[in-house]
């Protein structure tokens, strides 16, 4: 073909050959040399994205083969997206599909969901998550204030009283709250470890106690 007002025909190289825009020496199919813009059909002077779908013949997308499931582009509020492909665009999010089902969306707000398609945090996860090593950062003080002079330590008595009337720990939100309401690992890790500095508390106090008890048994033993 020869460029002038329009497009014209120069050959017959009607099913092969290599088509470069941008380069005069193409190695595949189709190679562009700058920037593509594909809007949405009849809407060619706005920013409405298009689709670019990717069949199931081997395609070269950044050094590598794409092949048997294909490749594509848009933006996920599309009724376009029903195939097992990963569709993309910058503004509105991210979708990924494959084998036809949806897995895995970033908001245009940052927000992440994978197997959920409404993520309300940066990672919203719903499944199983495993993990060698899952590092939380505090945003909750450590329970160290339990080992102040100044604490207030609930005596076993106390603690009984409530178990009785609420069915669970004090400080410790029930089972239905925790089934309505999930938990917060950071708060609930050191929730647990601020029971777990009572109950030495306790312990030792039960120690002292129980030393001061062998002794007097023995001065009684002793007066025998």
């Amino acid at each position: 073909m020869s460029a002038s007002a329009q497009w014209s025909q120069t050959g017959d190289n009607h099913t092969t050959g290599n088509v470069g825009i941008g380069i005069t020496n193409p190695s595949e199919r189709l190679e562009v040399i700058g920037l593509i813009k594909i809007p949405a059909a009849n809407n060619q002077d706005n920013n409405s994205p298009g689709i670019v779908a990717l069949s199931n013949d081997d395609f070269i997308y950044d050094g590598e083969y794409l092949n048997h499931y294909g490749f594509g582009f848009h933006h996920y509020s599309a009724s376009a997206l029903n195939g097992r492909n990963a569709y993309i665009s910058g503004y509105f999010g991210i979708d990924f599909f494959t084998r036809g089902g949806h897995r895995l969306r970033i908001e245009n707000n940052g927000n992440v969901g994978i197997g959920t398609i409404t993520p309300t945090a940066k990672l919203s996860v719903k499944g199983r998550i495993h993990a060698e090593e899952v590092k939380v950062d505090l945003n909750v003080p450590g329970p160290d204030f339990v080992f102040e002079s100044d604490y207030v330590l609930k005596s076993l008595d106390e603690i009984d009283t409530y178990i009785k009337t609420h069915k669970h720990l004090p400080d410790v939100p029930s089972a239905l709250e925790m089934k309505e309401n999930g938990i917060k690992l950071s708060e609930m890790n050191m929730l647990l470890l601020q029971k777990v500095e009572e109950l030495t508390l306790h312990m030792i106090q039960m120690k002292k106690d129980n030393e001061d008890l062998i002794k007097r048994v023995s001065q009684l033993e002793g007066i025998k």
